[in-house]
């Protein structure tokens, strides 16, 4: 039995402009930067009404309560920032970034990108999912909870309609 390492196949780090990367095309990754396909974005999170240093605080804190999450950068510089690992045993399988924006923007940006690609689901019934990168999605949705930060579009997705698209009995609209 050969144990199999996990690979990096992309980079890890801000840009030169202090951004976050966009996701890879070549595994499964879900982010807050704009432009992203539709099943790798999600909206980042606001953090307000707490503050900047309250909210680094509370996501540093959360990181070392779970076992599995190891930190391996740190940076204040500008904005903080903080990539850690996602660890299933000894091997590191995701790479989430956390770049929490000043005080006056009160948003923390994201990605969380798996070290290898998983199979993908033919289908889809939970409301609100999208094909692909669901365990990157609900691992930002559950840290976003434990924080008390939420997605800044979260009000106006309350309202919005989710149609399955294989049990779907929608009728199409006559032309």
């Amino acid at each position: 039995k050969s144990s199999q390492k996990s690979v990096q196949r992309y980079f890890v780090g801000l840009t030169r402009d202090g951004r976050l990367r966009k996701c890879p095309t070549s595994t499964d990754c879900v982010s807050s930067f704009p432009g992203e396909a539709p099943n790798k974005a999600m909206a980042p999170f606001v953090y307000k009404p707490t503050g900047t240093s309250q909210a680094i605080d509370r996501l540093m804190s959360m990181i070392r309560s779970h076992a599995e999450y190891d930190v391996k950068e740190f940076s204040d510089q500008k904005n903080y920032y903080v990539h850690f690992v996602v660890k299933d045993g000894q091997r590191e399988i995701e790479d989430v970034e956390v770049l929490v924006l000043s005080e006056s923007s009160g948003v923390a940006a994201f990605r969380d990108v798996a070290r290898n690609k998983s199979p993908i689901s033919p289908w889809c019934v939970q409301k609100g999912c999208i094909n692909g990168n669901q365990v990157q999605r609900s691992r930002m949705s559950a840290l976003g909870q434990e924080l008390g930060w939420v997605e800044m579009d979260s009000a106006r997705m309350e309202d919005a309609r989710w149609t399955p698209i294989f049990f779907n009995s929608d009728r199409v609209p006559p032309e």
